[in-house]
């Protein structure tokens, strides 16, 4: 069974995240990922939150950092999950818009995989 993480604050928002796992070029994301499927877990996203985690969010092109506790590396991709653009250490209150062809982006704390292994036009693998 996978694990779930369960947002905090409010009724509303306290909503079960799956965790997922994402490969690039054959290995693994070393850090837990979990993917936002509601409006509260789009919206919210990592705002507030104390322990470091990835967050995979469809259907987005642009996020911001706003309320942030830690710095984000955003990967920006296509509609098949192959890397536009990657943006390291993005520090709080920030906001990052993605080009044109970003259907969905990957939040990831800061330094949780190397540069060698994000780079643009890498395929993501995405498991569930």
């Amino acid at each position: 069974m996978s694990e779930v993480l369960i947002l905090p604050k409010t009724f509303i928002m306290r909503q079960k995240m799956d965790r997922i796992k994402i490969y690039a070029g054959g290995s693994q994301i070393a850090c837990d990922i979990y993917e936002a499927k509601t409006f509260w877990q789009r919206f919210t996203g990592l705002m507030f939150c104390r322990r470091k985690h990835g967050l995979l969010i469809n259907g987005c092109g642009s996020v911001h950092t706003f309320f942030m506790k830690f710095e984000l590396d955003v990967i920006c991709l296509d509609k098949d999950y192959k890397i536009v653009k990657v943006l390291f250490a993005v520090k709080p209150f920030k906001t990052v818009f993605g080009p044109l062809a970003v259907k969905h982006i990957l939040e990831l704390p800061a330094g949780c995989c190397g540069t060698d292994i994000l780079k643009p036009e890498i395929q993501l693998e995405i498991v569930k």
